[in-house]
């Protein structure tokens, strides 16, 4: 698969964040400022499965610096 770069549009290299005992989520700021709102936060995306799925397909523009992360490409089986 290939994507170019929404920033400066070049072209990506495609490659993977893997994790490696805990599921790799994303969280809104305002929920990653205290633990109770940090574990309970409905608006949280996981991006790996501390079980099943233990990567996420990323691309990366060397250029600019910028990881990129479509969230189709996230597959969660919990």
């Amino acid at each position: 698969m290939k994507m170019n770069c929404p920033w400066c549009g070049k072209e990506t290299e495609e490659g993977f964040i893997t994790q490696d005992r805990y599921a790799i989520t994303w969280r809104p700021i305002e929920a990653y400022n205290s633990i109770i709102t940090t574990i309970f936060s409905k608006n949280k995306i996981k991006l790996t499965s501390s079980m099943n799925n233990t990567e996420a397909r990323v691309f990366y523009c060397r250029d600019c610096r910028k990881f990129i992360i479509d969230q189709d490409n996230i597959e969660i089986n919990e």
